[in-house]
């Protein structure tokens, strides 16, 4: 999936944000959103992380083929 530069900082401030209050304890995803989670588990910190890296990156290997890097 390819997604613009402010589609991508929209995307990470949101898991940033998800991250964050899953860490400061006053957030639960499977009770506030059981209906995204009734066969899966939400990821844990530690794969926010991976999975911001991975849209990073992606995003970056996007941005240089565009600009024939």
């Amino acid at each position: 999936m390819k997604l613009t530069k402010r589609e991508t900082a929209t995307v990470l401030a949101a898991l940033r944000n998800w991250q964050q209050d899953v860490q400061e304890g006053g957030f639960v995803p499977k009770e506030d959103f059981p209906y995204h989670f009734e066969s899966d588990e939400p990821l844990k910190t530690e794969e926010i992380d991976a999975l911001c890296e991975k849209i990073n990156c992606d995003d970056i290997s996007t941005e240089s083929l565009e600009n024939g890097l």
